[in-house]
């Protein structure tokens, strides 16, 4: 055996230390997996919720700007307008919004 093996030898504390920071390591790149993946799931409900509400908004612009009828009678327009049909319904499930 040379002398600098046996002077560059790891030590037991140094290979129980090693051991400990590869099973930090893998718990943190765990985490870190599971938070992109939830990050990824929020974007894509915050984007779908985006969209319906930009289409509900533009929905109910076009309701109140049509000419003619009360107030109330344009408000319950606007209301019909902005209920999610079906499959606007299906896709929030999807996305885990409902």
């Amino acid at each position: 055996m040379s002398l600098a093996a046996s002077v560059f030898k790891p030590t037991i504390s140094q290979l129980k230390g090693d051991a400990t920071t590869r099973a930090a390591q893998a718990i943190i790149d765990d985490a870190k997996q599971a938070n992109d993946a939830k990050t990824e799931r929020l974007r894509a409900a915050r984007l779908a919720h985006d969209a319906v509400q930009i289409d509900a908004r533009t929905r109910v612009d076009q309701a109140l700007a049509i000419e003619g009828g009360s107030r109330a009678a344009k408000a319950k327009r606007a209301e019909r307008l902005t209920e999610y049909p079906r499959p606007v319904r299906a896709k929030r499930r999807q996305v885990g919004l409902e």
